[in-house]
């Protein structure tokens, strides 16, 4: 297991929150992916963790409160990966205490890895469109 820090970033079109991770660990696990000579596509978007996405939270009065704040993650060395993603699994206590601050549940289909069984990730790579 290893801790790392990000920075809160909220946006309001559509409504998403985010903690932006250190793009090295990124840029590392990908080269991971890269040396066993697997044709993967980098993320749309730099790395980092879902807090908030596709969902208009409840308690909208608190979106934005932790705008900038440093934000302590930990995250397993284990890079994992089904027929689509490669992800790292994520553990954050106070990234679920902001979801339910603004009247979330702790996490969302989104927020969890893709195989659904962990509360939060970092996706690092896809196959989408690779043949």
């Amino acid at each position: 297991m290893f801790c790392s820090t990000g920075t809160l970033r909220y946006g309001k079109d559509p409504y998403k929150l985010i903690v932006e991770i250190d793009p090295e660990i990124g840029r590392y696990y990908y080269k991971q992916i890269l040396g066993q000579n697997i044709r993967v596509n980098k993320q749309k978007y730099a790395t980092h963790i879902s807090v908030v996405r596709k969902e208009i939270p409840p308690l909208m009065e608190h979106w934005g409160k932790y705008e900038g704040k440093q934000i302590e993650f930990a995250y397993e060395h284990h890079l994992y990966n089904d027929a689509t993603y490669y992800w790292l699994n994520v553990w954050c206590q106070e990234l679920e205490e902001i979801r339910k601050e603004l009247g979330c549940r702790p996490t969302s289909a989104f927020t969890r890895g893709p195989d659904g069984a962990h509360r939060f990730h970092a996706t690092i790579a896809n196959i989408k469109g690779i043949v």
